[in-house]
């Protein structure tokens, strides 16, 4: 658990971390360097997400105010402009957070907290992500001209097993529309610090998605 612990927090500090931070507003950029949200931790520690009866499922609350954050960039064109200037090779150097925190999960799994589903050893596959991100920021740090076509596919290839485990998650919590996994449900994220899991670092990589995407369809600049 202690070792578990560690490569989280190292996966949230990771150094690129903060170049992709940059390029965001400062209500958003407060939340990925901090690495948690104002009230959160409090609700944690009281219990708030542990409650398996609240619709919808408490901890998919923890996802709400980055997504929502994500959305009012993407309907206005100056947040798209905005999301247009995010430098692609350290948006795409930051999925390599993905690694660790499927090793978290893997341990969660051995310790009874998350289902084997939501692993590497059922049908979570997001950390070829984390592991091809490296291959993916050579080719953009080595080819003269990058092949978009291979960077769109990745970055939709992977924003897909994000929406994949995501999804997965949500129908595990023990909760009214728990549909998966009633006899091992999804009840690591209840307590801390994985409540940053849903809060900090699922909307984070798709922040990198939805950026890197719009910057490959439409271009960077104004």
């Amino acid at each position: 658990d202690t070792a578990a612990t560690t490569l989280f927090i190292d996966a949230a500090q990771y150094h690129k971390l903060d170049e992709v931070a940059d390029d965001l507003p400062a209500t958003l950029r407060t939340v990925i360097v901090n690495g948690e949200q104002p009230d959160d931790a409090a609700l944690a520690a009281k219990g708030f997400y542990a409650v398996t009866d609240a619709m919808p499922p408490r901890p998919v609350l923890l996802l709400l105010p980055m997504v929502v954050g994500i959305v009012a960039l993407l309907a206005s064109p100056a947040g798209r402009r905005f999301l247009r200037r995010g430098d692609l090779l350290a948006l795409t150097w930051l999925h390599v957070l993905r690694v660790p925190v499927e090793v978290v999960l893997h341990q969660g799994w051995q310790a009874g907290l998350v289902p084997r589903m939501l692993t590497y050893e059922g049908v979570n596959f997001d950390i070829l992500s984390g592991i091809s991100a490296p291959l993916i920021a050579w080719h953009l740090m080595r080819a003269p001209v990058p092949n978009k076509r291979v960077l769109l596919i990745w970055n939709v290839v992977c924003l897909l097993l994000l929406v994949n485990v995501v999804g997965r998650a949500v129908l595990s919590f023990p909760s009214p529309v728990q549909v998966l996994n009633l006899d091992e449900p999804m009840i690591l994220v209840q307590r801390l610090p994985w409540i940053w899991l849903p809060a900090v670092i699922v909307p984070m990589v798709l922040l990198a998605h939805v950026a890197a995407l719009l910057k490959l369809l439409r271009g960077g600049g104004e």
